[in-house]
């Protein structure tokens, strides 16, 4: 009966423990957690608005750009030497060197369909196309045609010299009839004056839209956003699906515009001349594309008068908007990736730290039914009373520090995020995480001290090799010696072996090596050294930082005279890790000794019996 009630009372006990630190630890993820999502969600939607950002940019001067490059050309031509003498005294010579111009134009600049030269009565004199292969060939005689009832040739025989005309985006047409497979052409047309400036001819350029267009979505590498070209009655000039573009000109009644698939994005899109926005239909981009705009610039490069660039080149044919547009189910997608990670990982952490939280009470419980059965005794009540206090105040005053910083960092982010940058996102994120680490190499050495009390320790001694578990403990402390280009040296011959628990062992190398890191100076050395002595191994670590008095020496290792002293550059000492280190040296039947100078440098060692194959 008994033992049913005392084992009913540990139950209880052991519960309400792992409830209350399963519930704080909670707490403590999930503090940190939420913010942090906060923040990822915003850092991928903002990386996707300004990538889209950047890609119609690109996308829009590359536009730009191919009509500067027909601009310039067509100026070219028009003023080239064999063109003058062709156009004062037509004959075969100039009429060769020319098409030869023409050709190696065409070769150079892939987007040119067609370079003609047509006569003041519309006839053409000289055509220069490119084939189904992508070569240029001069068009026989008796296949060049008459263009003068074509608006684009009533519009340029008219112009002055160096005056262009720019035709809207429309079909190719060979013989009055659509050209098949269909070709979207943008003419630019200038008059040819003759040496007396009498208008002979006119100089005609059919850029290929479509090699263009089709260049400017292959260069689309954004894996988010659509590439869309939209004109004024919202038809698609460019579309991921092939059979959406062109609808205006192939069969319009069946195939949706853009102002049919986004009726409300399409009122804010063209009554604006760019920007960005973000609806239930996804995250739109857009630019206004307006050839003009690049033709102008080409003048004033050229240093030719902004007043004769013809004036129905303003009309609203014209203009075109470059549209990225990335689905909101994409958007969406991208954000259910972000909490799948994200979930998964807390929920690995909250598992970890459910384990940390039944540890925790499974210490708390022996200690308190420890303290139950110390009631028999009043002197061995008030040693568990010291030793309770003690343990909390330990815990208390060095979880403190990165409780604070992580909650005080985390409150920030989570009020504030959007006022701090990127940069400082990341600075606040390497402070909590770094709190975070702290607080459990804490725990750690906490629970490992408790166990070490209660006397539920034990030590499974074993050989080992000395050098290869001093590498292996390095491991963590390196980061700590890097923030402060500390170097950590060691001087330890292959083949020592000792004989101990290597977990004990290698949880007092860390500590001391932590704290040697701690108390030293920027730009110095750490020295951990192993030699034989007597059937014994002696291990040492050395620094060269601030040192230990006399009278803290005696304090270093007594639980109820433990003493805080800052770091070179300010880290917290708590000084549980060397009691600790104590603690385990004693189970192995070693002893811990220290010898220390101030400003001169401190030396902890110890010994630990050399193993069979040591001695051997």
């Amino acid at each position: 009966m008994n033992n049913t009630s005392g084992n009913n009372d540990q139950r209880s006990i052991f519960y309400r423990y792992f409830f209350t630190y399963a519930l704080l630890f909670g707490g403590f993820a999930a503090l940190f957690f939420l913010p942090y999502l906060r923040i990822r969600i915003d850092e991928f939607t903002s990386n996707i608005e300004l990538q889209e950002k950047n890609k119609i940019a690109v996308q829009y001067r590359s536009l730009l750009d191919d009509i500067a490059f027909v601009v310039t050309d067509i100026m070219f031509l028009s003023h080239e030497e064999h063109m003058s003498e062709y156009v004062n005294k037509p004959n075969i010579q100039d009429k060769t060197a020319l098409s030869h111009e023409f050709s190696n134009l065409m070769i150079q600049k892939s987007f040119y369909d067609q370079i003609r030269y047509i006569d003041r009565n519309g006839m053409e004199r000289l055509r220069m196309k490119m084939n189904k292969d992508g070569k240029p060939y001069l068009v026989k005689e008796d296949a060049l045609q008459s263009k003068a009832d074509q608006e684009f040739f009533i519009h340029t025989i008219h112009l002055k010299p160096y005056e262009v005309y720019l035709s809207p985006l429309d079909m190719n047409e060979e013989n009055g009839k659509i050209e098949l497979p269909l070709k979207p052409i943008i003419r630019i047309a200038t008059p040819i004056p003759d040496k007396d400036g009498s208008v002979k001819g006119i100089l005609v350029l059919n850029l290929n839209a479509g090699y263009a267009l089709r260049k400017y979505l292959e260069g689309d590498g954004s894996r988010q956003g659509n590439s869309l070209l939209v004109n004024r009655s919202g038809y698609y000039l460019l579309h991921p699906d092939p059979t959406r573009t062109w609808s205006f000109i192939n069969d319009g009644s069946s195939r949706k515009t853009f102002r049919e698939d986004f009726p409300e994005a399409h009122k804010k899109i063209w009554a604006e001349k760019n920007g960005q926005f973000q609806n239930e239909e996804g995250l739109f981009t857009f630019q206004t594309l307006h050839p003009l705009t690049r033709i102008k610039e080409v003048y004033r490069a050229l240093n030719l008068p902004l007043d004769s660039l013809p004036i129905f080149g303003e009309s609203q044919d014209y203009l075109f908007k470059v549209i990225s547009h990335v689905p909101e189910s994409r958007i969406q997608e991208g954000i259910r990736r972000i909490y799948g990670r994200l979930g998964a990982l807390f929920s690995a952490v909250v598992i970890l730290l459910l384990f940390l939280a039944r540890s925790v009470a499974k210490t708390l419980t022996y200690r308190r039914l420890d303290e139950i059965k110390l009631k028999l005794s009043e002197e061995e009540l008030r040693k568990a009373n010291v030793t309770k206090d003690k343990f909390i105040s330990l815990l208390a005053h060095d979880l403190k520090n990165p409780l604070s910083s992580i909650m005080g960092f985390a409150e920030v982010l989570q009020s504030k995020d959007e006022a701090f940058s990127e940069e400082q996102r990341r600075s606040f994120a390497k402070v909590i995480r770094y709190s975070s680490r702290s607080m459990v190499e804490l725990i750690d050495d906490v629970l490992d001290w408790w166990n070490a009390q209660s006397g539920t320790l034990t030590v499974q001694a074993e050989d080992f090799d000395v050098k290869e578990l001093v590498e292996a403990v390095l491991i963590l402390p390196s980061g700590q010696a890097e923030k402060k280009d500390i170097k950590l040296v060691t001087r330890i011959d292959e083949g020592l072996h000792a004989y101990a628990d290597p977990k004990m062992i290698a949880t007092v190398i860390r500590n001391l090596v932590s704290n040697a890191i701690k108390f030293s100076f920027r730009e110095n050395e750490v020295i951990i050294s192993a030699e034989p002595i007597n059937n014994h191994i002696l291990i040492s670590i050395q620094d060269f930082g601030v040192g230990i008095s006399q009278s803290n020496q005696k304090k270093l290792f007594q639980v109820g005279h433990k003493f805080y002293t800052k770091g070179t550059e300010n880290e917290s000492g708590t000084g549980i890790g060397l009691i600790l280190s104590k603690e385990f040296l004693e189970k192995n039947n070693s002893a811990i000794e220290v010898i220390s100078a101030e400003n001169k440098g401190t030396t902890f060692r110890f010994r630990l019996p050399a193993s069979e194959i040591e001695n051997t």
